[in-house]
């Protein structure tokens, strides 16, 4: 699993702020639109985030992530049933140091899927699927790439029917091998590994987002390493058979970039969030859309004095209403980080203004679910000095 946060310059090389390792100023902030709805934590837990989120109605949203009670990850799930949100219990995989969810979808009310991985003996990953039929989760099997595959975990489904899902990730076929393109699809009965290209990476490769229409059109985002310090974004196209690759442009003069999630209104008509880095290493928000035949870079706004910026989820509704979140910082080393939130009105982009939990150092959005109505809900965390909880924001539209 992935925790987005922006790049930001030290001393002329990128890094990446990582949640409650460094010190900072409490930051706190009211938004009109967006406000923070409480969210439990689980009891003992020392760190706890959510990293996706799904609704199927103003009343039914359930999001994932995990948490930290002791000194092992565990699986985490939360729903929303229009009045308050209550923690669900969630298995975790026997014989695992550690279990983490990444995505979910839900194709119905009471039909949800969410996956991640798990942490195995010497660090190695399994992917890990979970289902939930609207009164407990069970664990589903999820298969190997065919070949030797050391390492294999999922970050992202998609899911059109309870029947038809599709999950992406990335998988090694050993400790020190380069990370390749994973795809598995659910028909129902059983994951299988749908084979998907991979594109010419010199340090490996990975897919962090997808979005299906149809059983038969899917359309996945990721990014590739090369030449040691570049990356580049790339995108496939799922037509029911097979995966295609699509060229998606990469901004002039960048050192890297990131694909880190994508929402389909249908075939033609997708788009993606992630960031890229400028000469100077810092981090600027990044969106590309797709209009049937090529992927175009859209102008994003970034927050008066960023010092490094990010978008971690889209949720598309609709082609002329998007929302996108994320977070951004101000400071040179990288805190206090703050929540971010961009909206699409069928033309541009423009800032919308998010609170920061109280008293928290960073406060950062990790993925977002928007209805038809307008109304969109955001799921991360926040960490002070002692610890990480959950964070869900809400904006009626």
């Amino acid at each position: 699993m992935r925790r987005f946060w922006p790049l930001v310059a030290v001393s002329g090389v990128a890094v990446v702020v990582v949640a409650g390792l460094l010190p900072g100023s409490a930051l706190a902030g009211a938004a009109a639109g967006w406000s923070i709805q409480p969210s439990p934590n689980p009891a003992g837990s020392i760190d706890a985030q959510l990293a996706g989120v799904a609704c199927t109605s103003a009343r039914a949203c359930v999001s994932v992530g995990d948490d930290i009670s002791g000194k092992r990850y565990l699986t985490l799930a939360e729903r929303w049933n229009g009045t308050r949100w209550a923690i669900l219990a969630t298995p975790n995989a026997p014989g695992t140091q550690g279990d983490i969810l990444s995505g979910v979808s839900c194709a119905g009310a009471h039909w949800c899927t969410a996956v991640g991985y798990s942490f195995t003996a010497h660090a190695v990953q399994r992917a890990l699927v979970e289902a939930w039929n609207g009164t407990a989760w069970t664990i589903q099997p999820t298969p190997l790439p065919a070949g030797p595959a050391s390492s294999a975990g999922l970050d992202a489904v998609s899911c059109t029917a309870p029947d038809s899902c599709m999950a992406v990730g990335a998988f090694a076929t050993n400790a020190s091998a380069q990370s390749q393109p994973l795809a598995e699809r659910w028909n129902g009965s059983v994951w299988t590994v749908v084979p998907a290209p991979n594109p010419q990476a010199e340090n490996g490769s990975s897919l962090a987002g997808v979005s299906c229409t149809a059983a038969s059109a899917c359309t996945a985002g990721g990014d590739y390493d090369y030449a040691d310090v570049f990356q580049s974004i790339f995108a496939l196209r799922w037509n029911g058979t097979a995966w295609a690759m699509q060229k998606q442009p990469n901004p002039r003069g960048q050192d890297v970039n990131g694909d880190n999630a994508v929402s389909c209104v249908s075939a033609s008509a997708c788009t993606s969030a992630g960031y890229l880095t400028n000469g100077g290493n810092v981090g600027q928000t990044l969106a590309e859309a797709w209009n049937g035949t090529t992927w175009t870079i859209q102008r994003t706004p970034n927050p008066a004095g960023n010092n490094g910026a990010a978008l971690a989820g889209v949720s598309c509704p609709s082609t002329s209403a998007c929302s996108a979140v994320g977070n951004w910082s101000p400071g040179s080393n990288g805190t206090p980080v703050n929540t971010l939130a961009e909206h699409w009105n069928g033309t541009q982009w423009s800032l919308q203004s998010t609170p920061n939990q109280a008293g928290a150092i960073i406060s950062a959005l990790l993925a977002v679910a928007c209805l038809p109505s307008g109304t969109c809900v955001a799921v991360g965390d926040s960490s002070n000095h002692s610890s990480t909880q959950t964070l869900v924001e809400r904006n009626p539209g």
